[in-house]
């Protein structure tokens, strides 16, 4: 590094006979004569403020360890008698040949020269990231760069044996000294990571674990289109940026563009320098979440035949175009989904590009290591997150991140963003010191790093809690082990052998015999702790153990209630429901915040989710619906037992076409009204209902919904992104088999279907056995209106669409009828609801064994 080298050759021509001195007594027998100095003047008030808290965090780790207190002093307040320590770009430091506001990136130096010692990186606050919303103060050092507190927690850690275990001065362990002797000379510290980011949680905690921030990046969090060509922008006037669909329409439906309009590409080019003008050196490119490319003529004949390889010709169009304008400025291009493998239509970028991987499995990284990518590459990692199958229970195992970063170190990854993480310190804490470590110190093992957090955090209770957690890491392994192993072998045959259900892996992972084992040894650490920092450790433990051991005793409870579904087991299954849902309420106010520790304010407990969120154990893949949505009051009040029997419903047959009406009168009076509820019985607010008729030709279905008025709608046309907003879905089996199934989508407007097939492909080795057949259409029609906050359809269905013939009564043809409802102006789901409950999972449309039963009369 060339400023090392400055620095040094500098230091050895001023100082050649101080470096040969003897060694330096900064503390000795609980005395010391040094002071704390931090510079007169930052760039920022927030650097400032930051250089300050790193001052003192270091005199407080001198008061625990070594008994003795430095003043923190301003350098025109400083003593100059005594030495001193001295902490950013402060006059004395630049006198002494330092020229720190120089450095690159995140490094620093730990300089001992003559009697004073110098903890020097460069400290700015970096403009592109000031608009960032940034909810607590505390949080703001993403958007620095903080060189000399990079500086200070290494001095702390390698001079003072300072542990950074957890956020917060509670987390933080210094061991006893009786005496501190520094060493004349230079160690300079360059991070492996130019990257470093994810959710923040506190200064010292995340500059001593490879969580610095972005630095020079500037990041999307994902996906820079929406940014380029906002939807809300431009979709009115100029629809021709966006996807065109089958059929020639143009739809902005999820944000899709044309990208080979060159005016789209100038808009991605115009963000691009936006970014950079607003002070950034490195800017990301990143198409679309769940990419759905245009159909347009020009697209088809954009570079490749693959949405991917299309996207790499325009990505790395545009960074050719900026090597040229601007060389010294690099664009971080995402590789995802379908750019997640390399291009096949050119092995080199140009100079300026850097490679976010979010596929980092070793077969990738070895792929990618035979094309020229002079940036090097970055990786966007999925370790954490509520959104992972074990939800708020632990994930990750020791040995796999230190594999993973070994990983890392081999193939030269020099960033990481974290996507989720922090939701487990007390159950995880061991986890993420050890990732954290290793990427701060090469050449360190699993054991070796699990054992130092063990016995920095638990001192007197060191035994019972490396056999707690050693024991907690044995069960996770089952888990992390196999989707692990899957990430980075990139064999996803692996992961499939794991149970898709989050109720079912997790009972697998935690039998009640091991939870009684922890419960055991986390006891005896809590009768036998003294240290205050180690009892309100364990309280942390405590909270998110018994998070996991009254989950999982529901979860239990609910496996014996499936195998006999009776009013004995459902009583007990409703007390352990109970007991879980008041754990949960209890952690939040009465404005459903939750509650933190108020001797430890910098943890974010859980990560700080919405108690629904808790609730369920997190989202996405961890989501788990029943029993916990259950509403067991109204279940005991009307006896009735969930899975105890199918629903059913009665279809009538009628001489004449069904009218559009109200649905109480004609046709339709003598039809009975099928209700649908959340998909695991869960209370929904969007309350919908059918009924079904039958004739000689078709199947008719009427529907009434409540719906929003202020809600409006545009068309998707036919195979559009109609399950992308309010929609009701018809998902039927007229074989009643459970083998396959025809799926029709409608949105509360006309010309805006989707419709597929399930099941029709029986070939094992076709490329949509086992999935939709989206590409199947079948001829079929709807009307639909709104009245008074309530959407009505009428949906018919010819049989010889369903490949079936007029069913005769004591038919019985298999059925489920779902109700998507989204939040205004947004892209999220609001609820979701069924007709017949699907208690397996939180997708609609996904298990058959959920369907109810139509029986024609």
């Amino acid at each position: 590094m060339k400023e090392y080298v400055q620095l040094v050759c500098l230091l050895l021509f001023c100082y050649g006979g101080i470096l040969k001195a003897e060694n330096l007594e900064i503390v000795s027998a609980g005395k010391s004569d040094y002071q704390i100095v931090l510079p007169d003047r930052s760039d920022s008030e927030e650097t400032a403020e930051y250089l300050k808290e790193a001052a003192s965090a270091l005199q407080k780790a001198f008061q625990e360890g070594g008994n003795v207190m430095l003043p923190v002093v301003l350098e025109s307040s400083r003593n100059p008698k005594r030495p001193g320590i001295y902490i950013g770009d402060t006059a004395m430091t630049r006198k002494n040949g330092i020229k720190a506001s120089e450095f690159q990136n995140f490094n620093s130096v730990i300089a001992v020269i003559g009697k004073n010692v110098f903890l020097a990186g460069c400290d700015r606050l970096v403009s592109i990231h000031t608009n960032r919303h940034v909810t607590r103060k505390e949080y703001r050092h993403y958007r620095c760069k903080l060189g000399s507190v990079k500086a200070t927690v290494e001095f702390m850690r390698r001079y003072l044996g300072s542990r950074f275990l957890m956020p917060g001065e509670t987390g933080t362990t210094t061991p006893a000294f009786q005496k501190l002797n520094l060493k004349q000379g230079v160690d300079q510290i360059q991070p492996l990571l130019l990257f470093a980011a994810g959710r923040p949680t506190e200064l010292m905690y995340d500059y001593a674990n490879a969580s610095y921030g972005y630095g020079d990046f500037y990041s999307y969090g994902g996906h820079s289109y929406y940014s380029a060509v906002s939807a809300s922008l431009y979709a009115e006037k100029h629809p021709e940026y966006f996807r065109m669909e089958e059929g020639g329409k143009r739809s902005a439906a999820g944000g899709h563009l044309c990208i080979s309009n060159p005016q789209v590409q100038e808009l991605f080019y115009q963000e691009i320098l936006r970014r950079f003008a607003d002070g950034a050196k490195v800017v990301q490119l990143a198409q679309t979440d769940g990419y759905i490319p245009c159909l347009c003529p020009e697209c088809a004949k954009l570079g490749g035949s693959t949405p991917g390889e299309k996207i790499w010709f325009v990505h790395r169009k545009l960074a050719e175009r900026l090597y040229r304008e601007f060389p010294d400025r690099k664009l971080h291009i995402l590789a995802y989904v379908d750019t997640a493998r390399p291009p096949v239509s050119f092995r080199e970028f140009p100079p300026n590009v850097i490679i976010e991987l979010c596929t980092y499995t070793e077969s990738n990284l070895r792929r990618w290591s035979q094309y020229r990518v002079d940036g090097g590459f970055t990786a966007y990692i999925y370790n954490w997150g509520c959104y992972n199958q074990p939800g708020f229970t632990p994930k990750r195992t020791p040995e796999y991140c230190i594999d993973q970063v070994r990983m890392f170190r081999e193939y030269g990854i020099k960033g990481v963003y974290r996507c989720g993480f922090g939701e487990n310190f007390g159950l995880e804490g061991p986890i993420y010191y050890c990732f954290g470590q290793a990427l701060e110190r090469d050449n360190v093992s699993a054991k070796e790093l699990a054992d130092e957090y063990y016995r920095y955090a638990y001192n007197e209770v060191y035994v019972p809690m490396r056999a707690f957690h050693e024991l907690l890491n044995r069960q996770v392994a089952i888990y992390s082990r196999l989707a692990g192993d899957s990430e980075i072998s990139g064999d996803s045959t692996i992961a499939s052998l794991l149970p898709r259900d989050p109720r079912a892996l997790l009972t697998a992972l935690y039998p009640v015999g091991i939870l009684n084992t922890l419960e055991s040894k986390l006891a005896a650490a809590e009768r036998n702790a003294r240290n205050l920092k180690t009892i309100r450790r364990l309280k942390l433990v405590r909270l998110e153990f018994d998070y996991l051991k009254t989950l999982l005793l529901a979860l239990h409870e609910y496996q014996h209630y499936q195998a006999a579904p009776n009013s004995g087991n459902f009583e007990h299954l409703v007390l352990r429901v109970k007991q879980f849902r008041k754990f949960v309420l209890d952690r939040y106010d009465a404005k459903k915040r939750i509650k933190g520790f108020p001797e430890w304010p910098e943890l974010q407990i859980f990560g700080n989710p919405p108690m629904n969120m808790l609730l369920s154990n997190g989202r996405l893949s961890a989501s788990i619906g029943s029993p916990f949505c259950w509403d067991m009051d109204a279940l005991q009040k009307i006896n009735y037992l969930p899975g105890a029997k199918v629903s059913s419903l009665t279809v009538l047959r009628t001489s004449s076409i069904p009218e559009f009406n109200e649905f109480e009168s004609g046709n339709w009076k003598k039809a009975e009204w099928n209700h649908l509820n959340g998909i695991q019985l869960g209370k929904i607010k969007e309350k919908s209902k059918f009924k079904v008729l039958y004739d000689k030709d078709n199947i008719y279905f009427a529907f009434i919904s409540k719906l929003a008025p202020e809600k409006k709608y545009n068309p998707v046309g036919k195979d559009g992104t109609a399950w992308a907003t309010d929609c009701l879905e018809i998902m039927i089996d007229p074989d009643g088999m459970r083998e396959k199934f025809f799926h029709f989508i409608w949105n509360p407007v006309q010309n805006s279907t989707w419709d597929g097939a399930y099941g029709l492909i029986k070939d094992p080795l076709h490329p949509k056995y086992d999935a939709d057949d989206i590409l199947w259409n079948g001829k079929w029609s709807y009307r639909t209106r709104r009245e008074g906050g309530l959407w009505y359809s009428l949906v018919t269905i010819p049989y010889s669409t369903l490949q079936t013939t007029q069913p005769v009564p004591g038919s019985v043809w298999c059925l489920n009828v779902a109700r998507e409802g989204f939040k205004i102006g947004g892209r999220m789901y609001s609820e979701l609801s069924l007709w017949s409950p699907n208690f397996e999972d939180m997708r609609i449309n996904k298990n058959r064994e959920s369907f109810g039963e139509m029986h024609f009369k």
